[in-house]
Formats: structure tokens, C-alpha cells, sequence
């Protein structure tokens, strides 16, 4: 008998259990002495014992250092089928073979902490080993601030790295700084800065390695950082001293090359205006001059697959403008007439010289030229019908400008012939002569006809058939 309760609900603890399987038996008894059971088979098993054997108690760790953990464990009714560690509530790792420990760099959070272990048996019992007092050394804390990840310079410049260096239960003492397996230089107190002169070209993985006051190392995040070679550039067409012609197609022709990459982009440019950009090889094209008269710098700049940049040489050149010539007489779609004679009158103009003539076309065909300004000729005779009068302007340069095209129409004259009476008809003195004519206009129509006789007018008729008395 293990005990007995008189009131809802029945209840006993059993207190202190032995390991082993047990047959338990519940008896009621009723008011009138009558009696009924109840019984359960149940197992009391051992649940796994553990303890951490390294490190002891008071152990000094340095952070992000390897270091090994170990526990004993063990479990009088099975086997044990996992050990895990942990830091505080952070797991470190497991083992599921003896002897179980494991090596981390997982142990942070310089400072007093504890290390634990857990045991867990083959029937899933849990046991966690009493806490290890440990204290954890800060490592020094290194970042580089300059140069930036990524960051880059033409080869031949000199590069500043800097850093900043902390010990969170110390002080630091020395920050060296690496390019790869390379030692650049060292720093003992703030700024941690040194100069790297003139590194070669390449791609460099940059990192500091701060020591602290107990000769604790800690090693920065790596900076990318890249020494590059510019691009050449050759401008090749135009040359110094060239002569370019506005409204004249040039060569534009560059030489570029890049030893640790591509180039993506040859620009030409004119003063500072950019005026044409070829990104193959060969770099040439032409150019429309388009450039107001006068005396240019021309240069060319070459882009590489990095992003840099290089400047040709400038080539100095003159830029000669075409003459102006504008027609103003006769104005455009003016009405002319057939056989009359106009004045072709224009005006011109040379920013950089002088008009020497102007050629003067009807329809491409040239009538005659003035060396003399003003600069006008006479056109004669109009033939009848649509016509385009153009002017040619050409400077002390040889250098010929065109005028904006005139077109006119010369208009036909009517033509008229006397019917009646014909040539050399003999009149009686005091006889009505009646006088007829046929009229007719290729472009019109015929208004009407005056009749004269010595020059004097004796009628006219607006009808046809055209006739007086």
C-alpha cells in the first residue's frame, strides 16, 4: 500500500520512484464496505546524465577562436543518441557519437557566459548538464572606411586606406594593412591610415588586421579595390592646322586601345561640343561640318570597359563658312511677262572674307555673273513659261555659296491679227471700212482689242469677234 485519500479528487504522489516496471492498483471502497479496483502497468525509466568536461569552470576563450567542447554523458537504461552545446540559449553544435564534443568558432559575446550541455537518451529523455562559467576575450575590431568596396584608381596615383580599430575589453595596439598576401604598411595609433604609392595595375583584395593589448588579432571585412590603366587615344583626322568647310562633309578618325579591357566608345568634339561618338572599331565616320566660322580646339575622348576615361590631344582647326547669297528681286512665285526685261538683285554676305561674284542660273543654266557688288544682272527677253532663278556666291576662298531657289512665272502676251482688211486693200475717200481681228491668249483670255490708225485709237471691242467700223 502506497497511501490512500478520502476525498474527490483521489489522489496520491509517489515520491522518489526506483527504475523498473510496476503493476498499480487503485481500490475503492464504498459506505457499505464494498470494494472495486482499478489496475495500470506503468515503467520508470533513467533519464540521461551529462556534464561539460572542457572547458572547466573559469576557463578564459577568445572570441571567434576555435575551441573545442566536451561532455561526458551517459544512461543507465540505453544509450545516449545526441549531445548538443550551447552558448547561454545559443546553440554552438551537436555530436551523436561518444565521445561527444565538437570544435566551433562560434563562441562571441566577449564576457562572462556559461556553457551547457544537453543529453538526449534513446527513449527521448532530456537531461542539461549545470552551466560552465566561462569568460570570453573581445577580439579588436577592424573596419576599413577608405578607400570604398569597389572603388578603383589609374595606375600611377598613390591610394590612401584608412581604417578604425576598437577593442571592446581592451586596446588596440597595432592595424596592419594587406593587399592580398602583400603588407602595405602599419598604424600603432589613430588615424589607422598609411599610403600605398603607385600600386600596380590590377584587382587587389584589401583587409587590416587589428592586435590588442593581449596580442588578440582581428581581421577586417575585405575591400575590393582595382588600379587601372586608361585608355589611349590618338586623334588621327582632323590634324593641327587643318581646314574644315562648313556644309562640307570631314573625316573624323581616332586611334584608341586599352590594355586591361575594352574600349566601348571613341567621342569626338569639337571646342566642347560633342559632334559624333563611333564604339567600333576602326573608330572613323564623317562629319556634316555644321560649325560656325572660326578657330577650334578638336579632340577625341576614349571610353574603356572600366568606365575610364582618356583625352587625345587637341588638334587647333579653322573652320571657313560658306558665303551667303540671298535673292531679293524678282520675290518668290512673282508674275512676269513674256519678252520684258528684269534686274536680278540679291544680297550677300562672307563672315570670314569677301564676295568675289555671284553666277547667276535660269533653270541650272547659267546667264551671266557680276564681280561688283551690288551684285545684280539683267535678264532679257523672258521666254514665256515657269522658271527658277538661283545665284552662286563665291568668296576670296573659293568657297562657293548657293542661294534659296526663286521661282517666277513669265506670263505670254496676247497675240492679235488684223482679218479684214487684209494688206493693201484699196477704200473710196468717205467709205465705212469695217476693221475686224482675231485675238487670243496661250494663259488667259483676250479683255478686249483697240484698234488704231496712225497711232490714234478709233475703237475698241471686248467681244470676239473682235471688229470696229
Amino acid at each position: 500500500l502506497l497511501g490512500e485519500d478520502v476525498a474527490t479528487p483521489y489522489e496520491f504522489s509517489w515520491a522518489n520512484v526506483p527504475f523498473g516496471n510496476y503493476e498499480l492498483r487503485a481500490v475503492a471502497t464504498d459506505n457499505h464496505g464494498l470494494t472495486e479496483e482499478s489496475t495500470v502497468n506503468i515503467e520508470v525509466q533513467i533519464a540521461p546524465s551529462i556534464n561539460v568536461t572542457t572547458p572547466t569552470e573559469g576557463s578564459v576563450l577568445t572570441e571567434g577562436a576555435p575551441t573545442t567542447l566536451e561532455a561526458a554523458a551517459s544512461d543507465q537504461d540505453g544509450t545516449i543518441t545526441l549531445v548538443e552545446f550551447f552558448q547561454g540559449d545559443t546553440k554552438l553544435g551537436e555530436d551523436t557519437e561518444a565521445p561527444f564534443s565538437i570544435v566551433t568558432t562560434a563562441v562571441t559575446s566577449a564576457g562572462a557566459q556559461t556553457i551547457t550541455a544537453k543529453a538526449t537518451d534513446d527513449d527521448g529523455l532530456e537531461t542539461t548538464s549545470a552551466a560552465i562559467g566561462i569568460s570570453v576575450k573581445a577580439l579588436p575590431v577592424v573596419v576599413i572606411t577608405t578607400p570604398v568596396d569597389g572603388e578603383g584608381i589609374l595606375v600611377g596615383g598613390d591610394v590612401t586606406i584608412t581604417a578604425t580599430a576598437s577593442d571592446a575589453d581592451g586596446t588596440v595596439s597595432l592595424v596592419e594593412f594587406f593587399a592580398g598576401d602583400q603588407k602595405i604598411g602599419e598604424a600603432s595609433a589613430e588615424p589607422y591610415t598609411v599610403t600605398w604609392t603607385q600600386p600596380a595595375e590590377g584587382d587587389y583584395p584589401l583587409y587590416a588586421v587589428g592586435t590588442d593589448n593581449e596580442d588578440l588579432k582581428g581581421t577586417s571585412d575585405t575591400v575590393n579595390f582595382s588600379v587601372f590603366t586608361p585608355p589611349t587615344v590618338t586623334l588621327d583626322s582632323p590634324v593641327e592646322g587643318d581646314t574644315l568647310i562648313d556644309g562640307s562633309p570631314t573625316l573624323l578618325e581616332a586611334t584608341a586601345a586599352d590594355t586591361d579591357g575594352t574600349i566601348t566608345a571613341v567621342a569626338f568634339y569639337i571646342g566642347n561640343t560633342q559632334i559624333a561618338v563611333d564604339s567600333t572599331a576602326p573608330y572613323s565616320l564623317t562629319w556634316d561640318v555644321d560649325q560656325a566660322s572660326g578657330v577650334y580646339g578638336m579632340h577625341a575622348i576614349a571610353t574603356d570597359s572600366d568606365g575610364i576615361t582618356t583625352t587625345s590631344d587637341t588638334a587647333t582647326v579653322v573652320v571657313k563658312g560658306r558665303p551667303a547669297v540671298t535673292i531679293i528681286n524678282p520675290s518668290q512665285g512673282q508674275l512676269l511677262n513674256e519678252n520684258d526685261s528684269i534686274t536680278i538683285e540679291t544680297v550677300t554676305a562672307d563672315l570670314d572674307g569677301e564676295v568675289v561674284k555671284v553666277d547667276f542660273f535660269i533653270d541650272g543654266t547659267l546667264i551671266g555673273t557680276d564681280s561688283t557688288a551690288p551684285f545684280t544682272i539683267d535678264w532679257n527677253n523672258l521666254p514665256a513659261g515657269a522658271a527658277t532663278i538661283t545665284a552662286e556666291a563665291t568668296d576670296n576662298d573659293n568657297l562657293v555659296g548657293t542661294s534659296t531657289p526663286i521661282d517666277v512665272i513669265v506670263r505670254n502676251r496676247p497675240t492679235v491679227s488684223i482679218t479684214n482688211p487684209i494688206n493693201g486693200t484699196i477704200f473710196i475717200q468717205d467709205e465705212d471700212v469695217q476693221i475686224e481681228a482675231t485675238a487670243a491668249d496661250e494663259d488667259g483670255s483676250v479683255s478686249w482689242v483697240e484698234f488704231y490708225y496712225d497711232g490714234n485709237l478709233i475703237g475698241s471691242d471686248n467681244e470676239a469677234p473682235f471688229e470696229v467700223f
